[in-house]
């Protein structure tokens, strides 16, 4: 957006964006300061668009501090997908397409969402290859689906709440969300 580039030149002064092509669908992305310096995290998110296979597809994220199921927005018309990051890190882009063994009993339309969610990151399986669709989705499980729907993990925050050990797998979409 034009505010998140005049906060980016404001803060920098000029900024670079260097995009490299490193395997079939894996892309280096990595801003650089004025000085030549990689900058690691920036403070707005840039946008961008890659092509990909389906609608499955998903945006694989590998930076400093972490590495996460980004999802992304996938454009059907031109084959793409479009995901933001404030992250100089390797993306992936690849069919994440889930074989889920206990929901055949579901409605087509019901199965579909939850291949699609479970394709993004939002929602995951477990080691069985099951969804557990009765399970009941607990505060935790809430805010990590959120935030990941809204791209905004963050594994550099931390949160004061303290029933959320700095070892739970929760932590980072606690402190995100």
């Amino acid at each position: 957006s034009t505010y998140a580039l005049q906060n980016l030149i404001a803060q920098y002064g000029q900024i670079t964006v260097q995009v490299q092509k490193v395997g079939e669908a894996t892309y280096d992305i990595v801003f650089i300061d004025a000085a030549g310096n990689k900058i690691d995290q920036i403070s707005d998110s840039l946008a961008f668009t890659m092509p990909a296979p389906n609608e499955m597809a998903t945006v694989f994220a590998t930076y400093s501090g972490g590495s996460d199921n980004w999802g992304g927005q996938f454009d059907g018309a031109n084959k793409t997908i479009e995901f933001s990051t404030p992250y100089s890190g390797k993306y992936e882009i690849i069919d994440n397409a889930a074989d889920i063994k206990d929901i055949t009993e579901l409605d087509q339309q019901t199965s579909d969402a939850i291949k699609f969610m479970v394709s993004k990151g939002y929602f995951a399986v477990d080691e069985s290859g099951n969804f557990n669709p009765d399970e009941t989705l607990n505060r935790y499980m809430f805010v990590e689906a959120l935030v990941r729907m809204f791209f905004t993990t963050d594994h550099t925050l931390t949160t004061t709440f303290t029933d959320v050990p700095e070892d739970s797998p929760y932590y980072t979409y606690v402190a995100s969300g």
